[in-house]
């Protein structure tokens, strides 16, 4: 993405070529395209001291993992967590029947177990999505 389009190139450099002259005008566009340059390289040096390469791929290749989850038809029914129940799993869909009355403790114990995992699932399944939604809020600010 440049800052400096084609046409005013051009108006500058008929500008300098006036003021300047002709010898004047390529010695000055010479340094000036040295120092540009050299800009560019201690740029380049510095990312590269720092990383920020690395880093840069490691963003694109989380955002466009997240991306394609958003895709998944699954994932994209995912509710905002909230302190309301979003599912629609009652605690009959896992419980088994017994024959053993002995037996029906330890089955509510399971079950309350299950439900403190899919409680936790849930929270989780959340984070992920608000975590999502961020990541491409972002990457819209940067490409918009």
């Amino acid at each position: 993405m440049s800052f400096i389009g084609l046409d005013e190139i051009m108006i500058i450099v008929v500008i300098s070529l006036v003021i300047l002259g002709p010898s004047k005008t390529f010695q000055a566009a010479f340094y000036i395209g040295t120092l540009f340059g050299k800009a560019k390289n201690y740029a380049v040096m510095i990312q590269k001291e720092l990383g920020l390469e690395d880093q840069k791929k490691s963003i694109n290749n989380v955002v466009s993992d997240f991306s394609g989850a958003l895709k998944d038809p699954l994932v994209s029914k995912v509710p905002v967590h909230t302190d309301k129940r979003m599912w629609t799993v009652k605690k009959e869909d896992f419980s088994v029947q017994k024959q053993d009355t002995s037996l029906n403790e330890e089955n509510s114990s399971n079950e309350n177990d299950l439900l403190k995992r899919l409680n936790d699932l849930e929270k989780e399944l959340a984070s992920i999505k608000a975590a999502i939604n961020e990541v491409h809020a972002q990457s819209r600010v940067k490409n918009g």
